[in-house]
């Protein structure tokens, strides 16, 4: 086309000046301007055609490149549009073992473009969640995915979650494996509560604490709940044949602190646990092994101010199901808060605890800072 419109340009010169009736200054004029637009055009193309001889040699390098690469190099690579990327799937967001104290989070992560879909596995041992979801915006073409996490949506639970995504690409199926962990946050950790049975003779009892954050430890191992051995003596035997003075467990639940309690020096912690787990209905052996543990927490600071949480409360947030049901429920659990120097408080008033009568369950626990 650019040479066509040279072309033109010269015969117009070429007639005009061979034409004896056009002498005039304004002819004269118009031939000056019409050799002004051929020189410029003239001028572009000349450019351009240096450019494309420039794109040329470019391309005939990298073919020479390529026919000269050995074995052992990687050949020079003239940009087309094939694709030659293997499939595969890889996870962005967030680092592995990442910690959550809300929810829900997300997992953020890119394939290559031949796959069809995502199918993601969920799993958490200890709370026995076992799901599989087809990610739903994922479709063939797409690089990346993004995928949900939250309890309600029975993907998540408290402890270790494993989240496993396999895509079905051309080359076969690839997979990505992330393990995150869940801390219910803003819930009250509830450290080593244990579970004492006292069935009036020997019997096959189940137990199973549900604190509304889920179990994080247990021993024996939790599972689907306890099935034990109960004996009048306190001993529980676990299917395996291992005794136990008492079942462990420790998790999360909403649980509220009373406003009121008692403040108390670190050195009469002993005497104050001795009078007060009595009074709300403790056996010797119970408080032994509660300061056992706890007095051993407790050694930092000068003073402590403890509460008792009721068990209407303890119910309600971290109910345990006992089947046959105890005759006799008791259960303890304390918060407190530390001090330097002493303070003005309210005292609380604690119900004594129930006469131990039948099969008895008793359990103790606080929470952990």
């Amino acid at each position: 086309m650019k040479k066509t419109i040279i072309l033109t340009i010269a015969v117009s010169l070429m007639f005009l000046s061979g034409c004896s009736s056009t002498t005039n200054n304004d002819q004269s004029d118009s031939i000056a301007e019409l050799e002004q637009q051929l020189n410029d055009l003239q001028d572009k193309f000349d450019q351009q055609q240096e450019e494309i001889d420039e794109k040329q040699e470019e391309i005939d390098e990298l073919k020479e490149l390529n026919e000269s690469a050995g074995d052992d190099e990687d050949p020079a690579i003239i940009p087309d549009n094939t694709s030659t990327q293997s499939s595969f799937i890889q996870i962005l967001s967030p680092e592995n073992n990442a910690i959550f104290y809300e929810e829900p989070f997300y997992v953020n992560g890119e394939t290559s473009l031949d796959c069809d879909k995502i199918v993601v596995t969920s799993k958490n041992e200890e709370n026995n969640i076992d799901d599989v979801y087809t990610l739903q915006n994922y479709k063939r073409g797409g690089s990346t995915f993004k995928f949900g996490i939250k309890h309600e949506w029975k993907n998540l639970d408290v402890g270790k979650n494993t989240y496993t995504f396999t895509a079905k690409c051309d080359d076969g199926n690839r997979e990505a494996t992330i393990n995150l962990f869940f801390e219910a946050g803003g819930g009250v950790e509830m450290a080593k509560p244990v579970i004492y049975l006292y069935p009036e003779e020997e019997r096959q009892v189940f137990v199973l604490p549900k604190p509304e954050g889920g179990v994080t430890i247990s021993e024996p191992e939790l599972g689907n709940g306890w099935e034990v051995t109960a004996y009048p003596d306190g001993k529980i035997m676990d299917q395996t044949g291992t005794v136990w003075p008492y079942l462990f467990w420790e998790g999360y639940s909403n649980l509220e602190t009373p406003e009121e309690g008692f403040l108390v020096h670190q050195n009469d912690l002993g005497v104050f646990f001795d009078k007060k787990l009595s009074y709300l209905g403790l056996i010797e052996k119970e408080i032994m092994d509660f300061k056992e543990y706890w007095l051993g927490q407790l050694d930092e600071e000068k003073y402590y101010f403890i509460s008792f949480i009721s068990q209407t409360e303890l119910e309600e947030h971290a109910p345990i199901l006992v089947e046959p049901k105890p005759d006799t429920i008791i259960r303890v659990f304390f918060d407190y808060k530390v001090s330097d120097t002493p303070f003005a408080f309210v005292e609380q008033k604690l119900e004594k605890g129930p006469e131990r009568n039948g099969f008895i369950m008793t359990e103790w626990g606080g929470r952990l800072y």
